[in-house]
Formats: structure tokens, sequence, C-alpha cells
């Protein structure tokens, strides 16, 4: 016996079992794990959701920048940057 794994979307994946069927090949459908926590992302859900319907607050990034000046070494600022880039690039990703 062989092992063909396929990956497909769900639009697709009911034509293909009823293939399969017709082949009388057996197969098992696994469907793909989020790597995010599924409260982290209603959460996410919730604040976008929020976005849309103007439920925003606004800060002025130059006034956190005067409150917060020289309150951290320069080396976690740094560190806190990078994080907060590589976050944003999260963003960029499907959930």
């Amino acid at each position: 016996m062989e092992t063909i794994i396929v990956q497909t979307e769900k639009d697709k994946l009911q034509q293909i079992i009823d293939y399969l069927k017709d082949l009388q090949v057996s197969y098992e459908v696994k469907e793909e794990q989020s790597p995010y926590d599924p409260a982290f992302v209603a959460k996410i859900k919730e604040s976008e959701i929020a976005a849309k319907n103007g439920e925003v607050r606004t800060v002025e990034l130059d006034s956190l920048s005067k409150k917060y000046s020289g309150k951290l070494p320069s080396q976690i600022a740094d560190q806190i940057q990078e994080h907060i880039k590589n976050s944003r690039n999260e963003w960029n990703n499907s959930i």
C-alpha cells in the first residue's frame, strides 16, 4: 500500500473524496490545526470587528516618546522595537 498526502482547499475537498470513493480507495481527512490558541484568535477577531465599527483609541506616538524617553536601557529598547517589528509582520499572516 502507498500513501499520498493531498493538501487542498475545502471547496475542492468533496470532489476529491468522491473520486476516491469511486476508486474504492481508503482515505483519511485531517484538518490543519492552527498554531494559535483559539481564545487568542477570538480576541483578535473581536478587535478587528471593533476597529471596523470605529471603536478604537488613538495615541499620539510623539507623546509616548516624550513620556517614556530614557526610561529603558537602549539594549532593551532595541529588543522591544525588534519584537514590535516581528509582531507587525505576523499581522500579514493568515490566522
